[in-house]
Formats: C-alpha cells, structure tokens, sequence
C-alpha cells in the first residue's frame, strides 16, 4: 500500500512538474500577451507561451516596469529583487539533468532553468518537497520541517540533479 501511494505522488509530481502553469491562459491569444515579472532578477520578465512561463530579458539598461508591462529605464521603475535561493543554479545546465534547490517554504521548491535561472514552484496542496527525491511528497516522508521562522529544514540541502 505503501508502495503505490508513493508511486501515485511521484506520478503527480512529474504532472505538475511538466504541467501548465496555471498563471497562463488556458489557451493562447496571439492579441493579448501575458507577462510577469522575473522572481529574481528586475533586467527580466516572464511570457506566457503554449501555457509555460518563458524567460525574457531587457535590453541592456532596461529594468521590467510591471505596472506598465514593458521593459523600461531605471529611474521609472520600482523593482525589489528579493534574494535569490541559497543554492544558485549552474550557470550552464546539462539538459539530461534538472537542477532541483528546495525553497525557505517547505510546500514550494526551485527549478533551474537550463540559463541558470532558479523558478519558483508550488507543491500541489498538503505536499511537501522532498530534496533526497527531488519531487512533492508527503510531509511525514519529505522531512523537511519549519524552525518557526519561516525557514525550513531539508535534511539534505544542497542542488540534486534528477537523472
């Protein structure tokens, strides 16, 4: 019983993981273009494309102007880069390997995109992420737990690369 409990949240995981986010439309509007500003870095926004979220970055001197939806000079733009995952993504991915880095939210997680950007995911509700086996799982089994500061503890807590 065990056994396929487990292999039933793996399975939704690997769904999620390659499922639509859901901030994109359902289907796509070639008239209405659908942007969102970059987690981590203010010179990059994000486009909804075939209901994935896909990196786009700024000329040189541009920051993304989420009020106005477009990429614009510094002086008009309010931008808090919050702070970047303790873990950063490799620079250069190896696209037969996801970079996984677990979140300071024991119910969310990193994904690196293959430029080294770390997204922010969800786990689907009641899931927690396990970093050992680098997907969503049941909190009893993923161990990670808060310290009552919003931090959580992985037991394992550097970059995991699924093969």
């Amino acid at each position: 019983m065990k056994a396929q409990t487990l292999l039933l949240t793996l399975a939704a995981c690997v769904l999620f993981v390659n499922a639509k986010d859901s901030r994109c439309p359902a289907v796509d509007d070639p008239l209405i273009a659908v942007h969102f500003p970059h987690p981590t870095d203010c010179s990059k926004f994000l486009t909804c494309s075939w209901g994935q979220l896909v990196e786009q970055s700024c000329p040189a001197g541009q920051l993304w102007n989420d009020a106005r939806k477009y990429c614009d000079f510094p002086a008009n733009v309010q931008c808090d880069e919050p702070n970047p995952p303790a873990n950063e993504c490799p620079q250069i991915a190896d696209p037969e390997h996801t970079v996984f880095i677990p979140h300071a939210d024991c119910a969310k997680f990193y994904i690196c995109t293959w430029n080294g950007v770390a997204v922010e995911k969800d786990c689907p509700a009641g899931l927690h992420w396990n970093q050992q086996l680098s997907h969503c799982d049941y909190p009893q089994q993923a161990g990670c737990v808060s310290d009552g500061d919003g931090d959580s503890l992985q037991p394992e807590v550097g970059r995991r690369a699924l093969r």
